[in-house]
């Protein structure tokens, strides 16, 4: 590599100036190249992250009041909610999720009916309380059918 660029400053007749310019140029837009490629791949990522399934650093509230159910959780200290009025759901039941590492862990599945407009309607599940043990999560899960009655 030295030996072509010593045969190149031989036979060109650009001078050494130019050169070191030309060098200088190059190695200085190599973090700002780095730095325009690496903001929208990093911004992807982390849109994936927040939007995938496995939540991390969950906190998660469940509240009931006479019309609706709103589960709040925080998730890479972002806040997130789901709210359902509670003539929708249609089932509360426990159900095996898996975690990071792929051991199946209990977790709380809520089916939601949700009616569109004209005929359509659309069945939605909330899965929430994989952190939770399981005697908890059963505790949970016959709250909220009694409250829903």
């Amino acid at each position: 590599m030295l030996i072509l660029a010593g045969l190149a400053l031989v036979l060109s007749p650009v001078s050494l100036s130019e050169i070191g310019l030309n060098v200088a140029q190059t190695l200085l837009s190599l973090p700002l190249v780095v730095l325009i490629l690496g903001i929208p791949v990093g911004l992807t990522g982390f849109i994936v992250m927040l939007n995938s399934q496995l939540n991390y650093f969950e906190r998660i509230q469940v509240k009931l009041n006479r019309q609706t159910l709103e589960i709040c959780w925080r998730s890479f200290g972002l806040p997130r909610r789901k709210r359902v009025e509670l003539s929708q759901i249609q089932q509360v039941n426990l159900t095996q999720v898996k975690d990071p590492r792929g051991d199946l862990r209990p977790a709380l599945e809520i089916a939601v009916h949700k009616s569109s407009l004209f005929l359509f309607s659309q069945r939605r599940l909330l899965q929430f309380g994989q952190q939770l043990q399981e005697d908890e999560l059963q505790w949970l899960k016959q709250e909220i059918r009694d409250w829903i009655g």
